[in-house]
């Protein structure tokens, strides 16, 4: 997403009158927009419009609370609400403060020390060896990731229906547990990017289970002996001792995912075993067949972008 939404009341708030209600996968928040001055680590942005949110759907925050958007401008529902440059993103008002300051966003998922193993099992915490704080950077990178910059530059897709930060994975850019790189072909046809063997995929920290084609995570997670595909939940039950290695190539240059994310605690058995499932999960039906969600064949979320 590209709105900023705060729940609650806010200082020095000025209300336009204009209501807006943002959607979201799951939930949604709905409100007036209204303008307020935005502190945001060193940036300070006088007038930023966001929506001052009364009603939340399937969303649990407390008041004085909210989500900074930081997707793509052309994807904002405020912007295209006001209709005017007042209605511009967070992110786009830092840029025009100052122009000579680098168009660069970065997002670094946070590991904590303990992490719980699974739902309403506080009791059971697993610690890790190394804690991994979360940062984002606007407009330079972090000094030990200096080299983002010398990277090869993937094409950002445009979206005629919705716009999210989307490229293409390279030809059958994906690495199996065996080694082996899987047959990948776009469920889309028209593409003006790429070929039919690259999948069209999307980068979106809001979302936590990354969504990929059903072949994709039937070979990620079929060939595991005791693997069983659960059909109410979609999404393939693994023995959780069971360690895959994937990768994901995009512009010649190998991503290989962490094993840790590539499976999880889903529950606990009847005779107290923990039982585990895969963080791949098949391209939710109601998205792959929603235009309004654009053209795409996978979702890069959390667990696959830390």
């Amino acid at each position: 997403s590209a709105d900023l939404w705060v729940y609650g009341s806010v200082p020095g708030t000025v209300n336009t009158t204009v209501f807006e209600n943002l959607t979201y996968g799951i939930g949604s928040a709905a409100g007036f927009i209204n303008t307020a001055t935005l502190v945001f680590d060193d940036y300070v942005i006088s007038d930023q419009a966001y929506l001052n949110v009364d009603a939340l759907d399937q969303m649990s925050n407390p008041p004085g609370t909210g989500l900074i958007g930081l997707g793509p401008s052309a994807g904002s529902q405020i912007l295209g609400s006001l209709n005017s440059s007042k209605g511009d993103t967070p992110l786009d008002r830092i840029f025009k403060q100052n122009t000579t300051t680098p168009n660069v966003l970065t997002i670094l998922l946070s590991r904590t020390p303990e992490n719980s193993t699974a739902a309403n099992m506080s009791d059971t915490l697993v610690p890790l060896l190394d804690e991994q704080p979360g940062q984002i950077t606007i407009g330079e990178v972090l000094s030990e990731y200096a080299n983002i910059t010398n990277q090869a530059k993937l094409p950002g897709l445009v979206d005629t229906v919705i716009q999210h930060w989307k490229t293409v994975l390279d030809p059958n850019g994906i690495i199996g547990p065996d080694g082996s790189k899987l047959n990948t072909v776009s469920g889309h046809t028209n593409l003006s990017e790429g070929q039919s063997d690259q999948l069209r995929v999307v980068f979106d920290t809001g979302f936590t289970s990354p969504q990929v084609p059903a072949a994709v995570t039937d070979t990620f997670y079929g060939r595991i002996p005791g693997a069983i595909w659960d059909e109410d939940a979609t999404l393939w039950i693994v023995p959780c001792d069971y360690e895959l290695n994937v990768t994901f190539i995009f512009g010649g240059v190998e991503y290989p995912i962490h094993p840790l994310d590539l499976t999880y605690i889903y529950s606990v058995n009847t005779t107290g075993d923990f039982v585990c499932a895969g963080w791949f999960q098949p391209l939710a039906e109601n998205i792959a067949t929603d235009p309004g969600f654009g053209s795409f064949d996978a979702i890069l979320g959390m667990s696959s972008l830390c």
